[in-house]
């Protein structure tokens, strides 16, 4: 209708779309109006790659969020931390982590400060792929570099712990969030009980329920 009256519609009306049909997850009608738009040889802005990047992430495309992310390089604009941490999530998600561990590597050389969700994200990644050391280091890294690890950080590596047997480390990773001023939640708990249970020590486990 805009372009019926004469009227161009811009990179924010066209990135306002965008952005609405990211939200519903259209993925089809989002690449037809990044098309359309380099037809038109409109930029696109930062807060539109977001969106793009973010939604192809929660489809599960993150090669093709990493060409969108690296286009957006190309054209001179910059991610921030939340652009990083969304791809570095994704590729945990389907068990890349060696990518991931790399665009944390790029995150650093590029003096882009990585927070608590891009750590937790990458640890959790190695503690799927039974890589617990790999996930201690980079907790250390974290603490070492002044972030505080939060519930989900402490409840993420106490199950990698718990699903590699190693019970004596879980505790310990349980007893140290405890110390630190934070609560376990019912995950941390669960974790920890079906740590014991996998052990045979099914009584242990029911007085640790009974503590929560």
């Amino acid at each position: 209708q805009m372009e019926l009256r004469g009227l161009m519609p811009d990179v924010v009306s066209y990135g306002t779309i965008i952005s609405g049909y990211c939200h519903l997850g259209e993925l089809k009608k989002v690449l037809k109006l990044i098309e359309e738009m380099q037809i038109k040889g409109l930029k696109s802005n930062p807060y539109t790659y977001n969106s793009i990047i973010l939604l192809l992430c929660k489809a599960g495309k993150v090669v093709e969020a990493e060409k969108v992310f690296r286009e957006m390089m190309n054209k001179g604009i910059f991610p921030d931390n939340v652009v990083y941490t969304t791809l570095v999530d994704g590729f945990c998600k389907l068990g890349n982590v060696p990518t991931a561990y790399r665009l944390l590597d790029e995150m650093k050389a590029r003096k882009i400060v990585p927070d608590c969700i891009t750590y937790t994200a990458i640890i959790h990644g190695f503690c799927q792929t039974g890589k617990m050391m790999e996930a201690v280091k980079l907790f250390r890294e974290m603490i070492s570099g002044g972030l505080e690890p939060d519930e989900f950080t402490y409840t993420v590596l106490i199950d990698g712990y718990c699903k590699a047997g190693e019970m004596k480390e879980a505790f310990a990773l349980h007893n140290q969030m405890v110390q630190t001023g934070i609560t376990p939640n019912v995950v941390t708990y669960t974790a920890l009980a079906d740590g014991l249970c996998k052990r045979g020590e099914v009584d242990t486990a029911n007085e640790l329920l009974h503590e929560m």
